[in-house]
């Protein structure tokens, strides 16, 4: 961030302040902001005239900051960085991230020179349908201690060269397949986006 700044602003009189959106408003995104925030008084040694210099945003999907606390709590948050100047963006999901700034699911278009990726920790509910792989209740992939998956079955079958065959070969490659084909199912509109 600090060279991002300095390379860009200081010195060039420019009216725009440096814009960082934060996506995710849960206790890594928040906390981030408090402490970005604090960051732009460091900044001011490095000729950063004022905290408006820096314009913080969080856009979270959930209507409520910090949505895994009780409401209480995330009230006096949420009021805490209004009052340090953190723009919120609550109900708006993210569609987009381009080089200029992030778009959200209602057209909202958010200009942000840096963006940082703090939103929840859930996987796409389709990795849940993959044969062969070993998911947890949120849907990530279960690896051991070199991140590589648990369970290796589907990787093996997709790597078995197609044979014409008889008995058990025939069945694995019925098997691997019947994988193969599900896989291409659900990247397909992946790699077609």
């Amino acid at each position: 961030m600090f060279e991002s700044y300095i390379k860009n602003y200081i010195g060039k009189n420019s009216i725009k302040p440096l814009s960082i959106a934060i996506v995710g408003a849960g206790a890594t995104g928040v906390e981030l902001a408090a402490q970005l925030h604090e960051v732009t008084n460091v900044l001011a040694m490095y000729g950063l005239k004022e905290t408006s210099d820096v314009k913080l945003t969080i856009i979270e999907a959930a209507t409520q900051l910090l949505p895994a606390l009780p409401i209480k709590l995330a009230t006096a948050t949420q009021q805490q960085l209004v009052s340090l100047g953190v723009d919120l963006r609550m109900g708006r999901r993210v569609t987009e991230i381009t080089r200029e700034g992030i778009t959200t699911h209602d057209g909202e278009f958010i200009e942000a020179d840096i963006k940082v990726w703090a939103a929840g920790i859930k996987a796409p509910d389709w990795l849940k349908e993959l044969d062969g792989l070993e998911t947890n209740h949120i849907s990530q992939l279960v690896v051991d201690s070199t991140l590589k998956p648990v369970t290796m079955l589907f990787l093996l079958w997709v790597i078995v060269p197609p044979v014409s065959g008889k008995g058990m070969v025939a069945m694995y490659h019925q098997e691997r397949n019947r994988h193969i084909n599900k896989l291409q199912h659900w990247l397909n509109p992946l790699l077609i986006a």
